[in-house]
């Protein structure tokens, strides 16, 4: 696999330079955003050709290292080395490609800039590096860096130590399931209220599929969670999801799913702005710098999650100084996984806005909104029906989803604010394909913002959005 760096330099002036050749003297290209993601093409002394993979900036160029002593590019296996502290004190030392502790020592991979994983007794753990500077891992435990680093001495015989499994666990034990009597019904707000009984493995990962937030998927309420809660949660709910234990099909996406939720819910940054985004109480100072957006729901596992799961997408979109750069740099990089042929960008799925005025004129298009209804309410096109992203998974039975069966001959197009591949109408949109099997379905390239970028018809304010704040300069 080729070397992976993540850019650290740069970020009091925009990122670092760029320059189209390796000589110092050639032309300078626009700056390469600090936390962007490149692949090294060719390293010659301090001088790495690059090309870029995630963040702001050139496709590719020339960038320097190390200047004055300084680190301005870092390969993503130096994010992890040194000594580290296990959650019971045990210290474990990572080395390049090798991992010494625990009794033994393993191969370590680093998979991508903040992801990482290690093989031990036939398991494989996945680790992601924090913002805060620890390695979450996939079976909930936490590593703190040594500040001083300590002694390891790895005895030859030593014995790794015993897996610990909660006795309060939340999930029915193996071959103790209750009967299935079904997950509890969404209530008026969108929300399923967390089960007052016990779940199977099989209605566990269920739940989870459905779930509309960090916080449902984690079966936990939508208030202030403490780090120690949510770990103790997600071990728990790890017993019966993990597809190294579990055969159902669902396993795997249920185990990323239930991940990706622990590390926001254990950032409290992450946390405040998730909890804001769905109306929620935050904690007072917990939050960092940034803005709200919603909940991570359809981002997705493929391109992010080979290159710092949510984490790679919140430093790639949401780091940015401002809505405009972080809505331009989330298209740059939709361009970009669909180049890669990491998303289908084809017209079976999308349709342009010009397209999708000329079937709105015609009386050949259903389009639906699936923003919030306050959002609709603001403004959408004309004639489109509103059927909130968050209900998804029970779009059949609603009224609107009656309106668009009644109408087969037409296309539906579903749109939201931005219309990427990663945004939240790829729910809805998925849900109606599903069950409207005799329709064609769509989603609205660049969504609303497009539409009305062009001029075209809408209902009320033609202000643009992004993370519910209102874009300038356009």
């Amino acid at each position: 696999m080729p070397h992976l760096w993540e850019v650290v330099g740069g970020a009091d002036k925009g990122g670092i330079v760029v320059r189209e050749g390796r000589e110092l003297s050639s032309a300078a290209r626009e700056r390469l955003a600090t936390g962007s993601a490149i692949e090294e093409i060719q390293l010659i002394d301090s001088r790495l050709h690059f090309r870029r993979l995630a963040g702001a900036g050139p496709d590719e160029g020339w960038v320097t290292t190390v200047l004055s002593g300084k680190v301005l590019v870092r390969r993503a296996e130096e994010a992890f080395a040194g000594t580290w502290e296990d959650d019971e004190g045990t210290e474990v030392i990572i080395e390049g490609s090798t991992m010494r502790g625990l009794g033994t020592s393993v191969p370590f991979e680093v998979s991508g800039v903040r992801m990482c994983c290690f093989r031990m007794d036939g398991d494989t753990f996945n680790g992601r590096l924090l913002s805060d500077g620890r390695i979450l891992w996939s079976d909930g435990a936490m590593w703190q860096r040594k500040v001083q680093p300590g002694a390891l001495v790895i005895s030859e015989g030593e014995a790794a130590p015993k897996k610990r499994i909660p006795q309060d666990a939340v999930v029915a034990a193996k071959g103790k399931a209750r009967p299935k009597e079904g997950l509890p019904p969404r209530g008026a707000d969108g929300r399923r209220p967390l089960p007052g009984r016990t779940l199977s493995a099989t209605e566990i990962i269920e739940w989870i599929a459905d779930a509309v937030d960090v916080f449902e998927t984690l079966l936990l309420p939508l208030e202030p969670i403490s780090e120690a809660h949510a770990r103790q949660q997600y071990k728990q709910l790890l017993l019966l999801v993990h597809p190294d234990k579990n055969r159902n099909p669902g396993a795997t996406d249920a185990f990323r799913k239930l991940f990706d939720a622990l590390a926001v819910i254990v950032d409290p940054a992450l946390q405040n702005r998730a909890l804001r985004a769905k109306g929620g109480t935050s904690k007072p100072g917990g939050d960092g710098p940034g803005f709200g957006f919603p909940g991570f729901a359809g981002f997705g596992f493929g391109f992010f999650d080979e290159y710092g799961g949510v984490g790679g997408l919140v430093a790639a979109v949401f780091s940015q100084e401002n809505v405009d750069e972080s809505e331009r740099v989330l298209h740059e990089q939709c361009e970009l996984l669909e180049s890669m042929g990491r998303y289908d960008g084809s017209t079976k799925t999308w349709i342009d806005p010009q397209q999708a005025k000329e079937l709105w004129d015609s009386d050949q298009v259903t389009f639906v909104d699936v923003r919030d209804a306050d959002e609709y309410q603001t403004s959408r096109i004309e004639g489109a029906l509103n059927l909130n992203w968050a209900l998804a998974s029970m779009a059949s039975r609603l009224e609107e989803f009656k309106v668009i069966a009644a109408a087969p001959e037409k296309l539906v197009v579903v749109y939201s604010d931005n219309g990427s591949q990663l945004s939240r109408c790829g729910q809805v949109a998925e849900s109606l394909t599903y069950s409207l099997r005799q329709h064609r379905v769509r989603r609205l390239r660049r969504g609303l913002n497009a539409w009305k970028r062009q001029g075209f018809p809408v209902h009320g304010s033609r202000q643009t959005y992004f993370a519910r704040q209102q874009l300038g300069g356009r």
